[in-house]
C-alpha cells in the first residue's frame, strides 16, 4: 500500500544531502561572519568532557564506526549535484530519489578517543592515553 508521503516523495523536486561527521576548516564569508559553525560538535564535546575528567574516555567498548567526509568535499558534492540540476533536471535524482550521502572514510570513537589521550599526554594533561569508558555521572555531567 503506497501511502500519501510516498506519493508527495515521488513527485516532490527536492534534493536532500546528508553529510557524515565533517572535518576540516570551512572557509567561507558566512564563517568569517559567524554565522556558519565552522567546528563539528562531536569532537569538541568530547575533548572537553576527557580534559574535565583528566582522562579521554569513551562509551562502551567505543567500536562504533561513524563516517566522515572533508568540508571540501561536501560543497564539491553541492556544486555537482547543482550543475546537474541546472543542465538536466530530469537526470538528476530528487523526491524518493534524491537523497545523497557524503562521506569518504570512516573512524570508530575508540581511535578518536586514543588520539585525544595521545594528545593529553603530549601536553602533559594525563598520564595514560588508553582511553577509559566514561562513568554514567559523567554522562550525565556532560550530556545532560
Amino acid at each position: 500500500m503506497v501511502s500519501a508521503i510516498d506519493d508527495i516523495l515521488g513527485c516532490l523536486k527536492a534534493y536532500l544531502v546528508t553529510p557524515s561527521t565533517i572535518f576540516g576548516v570551512p572557509t567561507s564569508p558566512f564563517v568569517n561572519a559567524g554565522i556558519q559553525n565552522s567546528h563539528s560538535l562531536q569532537f569538541p564535546w568530547l575533548i572537553r568532557a576527557s580534559l574535565g575528567r583528566g582522562q579521554a574516555g569513551m562509551v562502551g567498548k567505543g567500536l562504533a564506526i561513524w563516517n566522515a567526509v572533508h568540508v571540501d568535499d561536501v560543497a564539491d558534492l553541492f556544486i555537482v549535484l547543482y550543475d546537474g540540476i541546472s543542465k538536466n533536471p530530469d537526470a538528476v535524482g530528487h523526491g524518493r530519489k534524491g537523497y545523497y550521502f557524503a562521506e569518504n572514510g570512516e573512524y570508530t570513537w575508540y581511535d578518536v578517543s586514543k588520539a585525544i589521550g595521545r594528545a593529553m599526554v603530549e601536553l602533559g594533561l594525563s598520564k595514560s592515553d588508553e582511553p577509559t569508558n566514561f562513568t554514567s555521572e559523567e554522562l550525565v555531567k556532560y550530556w545532560g
